[in-house]
């Protein structure tokens, strides 16, 4: 079943603040805090020419020229032809299968997770990251929360690409193209410090 929209009630602070954007809003109302989540909520997020510059740079945390990042591109995406949603689309999957989901890893770099093959849901999102942006699509970390049919929620880190100038959410960790609306984004939701 497509969900299509949630309203959580928010009781306390959270450690971040929560985004209000495209389909994420906080709200107050008669001094209750009020997340509603939907597809219809807020605008796209168009991005700006600065924001795709920085987001297709080599950084010491994304090594996008590297000669290991090129050899896995090429397993990821033999046929470079392809338009940039179908690139996004084949790395998602890439992503996906090319980990093994592991919570005890935790890689120190791009090159120790094409290693060790085994990561959690930042792994997933860095290795995503370096391989889009190694393709020529602009992309960066996303972090936040995700929440469950259970009502419980759990920290996350997923990922956003340029496509047609507007950023798209997508989350390789469990091979979304697009992310269900209980992804809630952080407002400040990564910053490595050399990225």
């Amino acid at each position: 079943e497509d969900l299509r929209k949630i309203i959580f009630l928010i009781e306390g602070k959270f450690p971040k603040e929560i985004l209000t954007g495209h389909k994420q809003e906080l709200i107050k109302e008669n001094g209750l805090n009020y997340l509603h989540l939907g597809y219809d909520i807020g605008e796209p997020e168009i991005a700006s020419s600065d924001e795709i510059e920085e987001n297709l740079s080599e950084t010491l945390v994304y090594p996008i020229n590297h000669s290991d990042i090129k050899k896995i591109l090429d397993l990821a995406l033999p046929d470079k032809s392809i338009d940039d949603w179908s690139k996004v689309e084949q790395l998602v999957k890439f992503v996906g299968n090319y980990i093994e989901d592991d919570y005890v890893s935790n890689s120190g770099s791009v090159l120790d997770i094409i290693k060790k093959g085994k990561g959690d849901c930042s792994e997933h999102a860095l290795l995503f990251n370096t391989l889009a942006r190694s393709a020529g699509i602009p992309s960066k970390e996303v972090s936040g929360f995700i929440s469950t049919w259970k009502n419980e929620f759990g920290y996350h880190a997923w990922n956003e690409v340029v496509i047609n100038g507007v950023w798209k959410s997508i989350d390789p960790t469990w091979e979304y193209t697009i992310t269900p609306i209980t992804h809630i984004k952080f407002e400040d939701s990564f910053d490595p410090v050399d990225a």
